[in-house]
């Protein structure tokens, strides 16, 4: 199959990956303590063992052997280190946490969007009327701590997520910017909202065939240097499933030279049923028509509505 499914794992889910068994001592019988130690579940024989310096180019690769390797992703292509509001995680737990995993490869998406500075609201649902609008101020943050904190067994591929889609025109100048303050650092754009339902009670703007007209200043950019653009955008929702799919269509024709990743494959929380049959011909047609579409799977939503 050409088209590569990007996948997310959540880190909540493989952290027992990363945990040890250990068998308890104590004085017991000598018939006890003779007794050879139960066999070990998969889980716990299962240890990342594979170090980020085996993937430089060049290098055989040992065969996968599902005895003794983690059968968790080395690859997290959709990741936000940042909230919305609020204290994040410290970078070096981060890091670890990954370590453990065997993530080996990761995507940092800012948060795009930052609940105003003036709320407490740590999280945009929880506050509807509170902006969460487009800056620059994740991103920034993201450039700071991957440069001066150690992460040796892990490839951080820093994006810019500052991106508004209703109203592109600073969007090049933006660049620029990252260009003078983080040279060479920034290799992805996204996750940028084209129509995001769920942040529409806090004054998100949602793309516009017309505003989508006026990327192509900072698309041309992301084209000439490879840079992908990781969007979401919404398929529809329970009362209309397909709403939106003209925008990613417009999208794609419009700009058919770039790498274009669509964020969960459309779903999202308001849209939970829709015919399965239906969803896969929308993708497949895109797939088809576009060489250079790409989608993920990440988020946890489509999990839950399962």
């Amino acid at each position: 199959m050409r088209k590569i499914a990007m996948l997310r794992v959540s880190l909540l889910t493989l952290t027992t990956l990363g945990s040890l068994a250990v068998v308890g001592g104590g004085q017991g019988s000598a018939a006890a303590q003779a007794a050879p130690p139960p066999p070990a579940t998969p889980a716990q024989m299962a240890r990342p063992n594979r170090p980020l310096a085996s993937f430089e180019k060049g290098k055989k690769q040992d065969c996968y052997d599902r005895k003794t390797e983690s059968y968790g992703a080395l690859v997290d292509a959709h990741f936000h280190p940042r909230p919305f509001g609020g204290q994040a995680l410290p970078p070096a737990e981060l890091f670890d946490y990954f370590d453990k995993l065997g993530v080996r490869f990761v995507n940092y998406f800012g948060i795009g969007q930052s609940i105003d500075m003036r709320s407490s609201c740590t999280y945009y649902l929880d506050c509807p009327g509170t902006t969460a609008l487009p800056s620059i101020k994740n991103d920034f943050v993201n450039g700071q701590e991957t440069k001066v904190i150690p992460h040796p067994n892990l490839n951080i591929t820093l994006s810019m997520t500052f991106t508004d889609l209703a109203h592109p025109e600073t969007a090049v100048d933006n660049i620029k910017l990252y260009d003078k303050e983080f040279p060479g650092m920034f290799k992805w754009m996204g996750e940028a909202n084209v129509e995001k339902q769920a942040l529409l009670k806090n004054l998100h703007e949602p793309a516009t065939p017309e505003s989508i007209a006026k990327w192509a200043p900072f698309m041309k950019v992301l084209e000439e240097r490879g840079i992908p653009i990781t969007l979401h955008s919404d398929l529809g929702n329970d009362a209309n499933p397909t709403q939106f799919v003209p925008l990613m269509q417009q999208i794609l024709k419009t700009y058919p030279n770039n790498k274009i990743v669509w964020a969960h494959m459309g779903l999202s929380k308001e849209l939970s049923k829709m015919d399965p049959n239906q969803h896969i011909a929308i993708m497949k047609k895109a797939l088809d028509a576009d060489p250079n579409l790409m989608l993920d799977i990440s988020w946890d939503v489509l999990f839950n509505l399962t």
